[in-house]
């Protein structure tokens, strides 16, 4: 069984959530004033550390296999996209 949980992160270059193995983000949106992302889990799976970043629109980043992008978000005049780390 399958359920969709709910995580919210900080705006930092890069940051790690603990998530169930295979999880997969679903969407990423501003909730409220907190940036929040949806992902598909398996409860039952063990968790491990999965890593992310942020990356505003016109800056430099890191373009390989390695990130793999999740989604975009707005918040005011900022516009910023999230990349998980490919495992």
């Amino acid at each position: 069984m399958r359920a969709i949980w709910k995580y919210t992160f900080p705006v930092v270059d890069s940051f790690a959530l603990e998530m169930p193995l295979g999880a997969v983000v679903l969407a990423v949106q501003l909730q409220r004033v907190a940036p929040t992302m949806w992902a598909r889990v398996d409860p039952e799976a063990p968790k491990v550390k999965e890593w992310f970043r942020i990356v505003g629109t016109g800056h430099l980043h890191v373009d390989n296999d390695r990130w793999r992008y999740v989604g975009t978000w707005q918040d005011g005049d900022l516009v910023w996209h999230l990349f998980h780390e490919a495992s």
